[in-house]
């Protein structure tokens, strides 16, 4: 099914998501049944349409931080593909490990590592180009 479903999607698309080392079928799939938007809109509103977005709520601004996504959330696949990203990606990990230094707690590192992984395939996909992985 999840082959059929990627077939039906824009096969270039799902070549260039599935490019980034970490990112397989099903997270392709997902992402781009979910936010089929991706590549049309600017960071701040692709971050927001997948529901990761740092956003205040009145209830956080007592305790001074953010809110962000669910575990739950449609785009569960890409927390778990975030994982490998940050295994692989040596730009990620220092990402990851320097948050978690700086005393955040491993699901907000996790969350602030899909949000820049997000916005990154969305240039990606707007641009036309392939996964160019950064140096640390």
């Amino acid at each position: 099914m999840i082959r059929q479903s990627a077939e039906s999607l824009d096969r270039e698309k799902v070549t260039h998501l599935r490019s980034v080392k970490g990112i397989g079928l099903v997270t392709a799939a997902s992402v781009m049944a979910y936010l089929p938007e991706l590549g049309e809109v600017g960071r701040h509103q692709i971050a927001a349409l997948a529901g990761i977005a740092p956003y205040t709520t009145i209830a956080a601004r007592t305790k001074a931080n953010a809110t962000s996504a669910e575990v739950g959330s449609p785009l569960g696949a890409l927390y778990m593909a975030c994982w490998s990203v940050i295994r692989y990606q040596p730009d990620f990990n220092a990402r990851y490990k320097a948050l978690r230094e700086k005393g955040k707690c491993a699901k907000v590192a996790l969350i602030a590592c899909m949000r820049v992984l997000l916005v990154r395939l969305n240039a990606m996909i707007r641009d036309g180009s392939e996964w160019k992985g950064r140096v640390a």
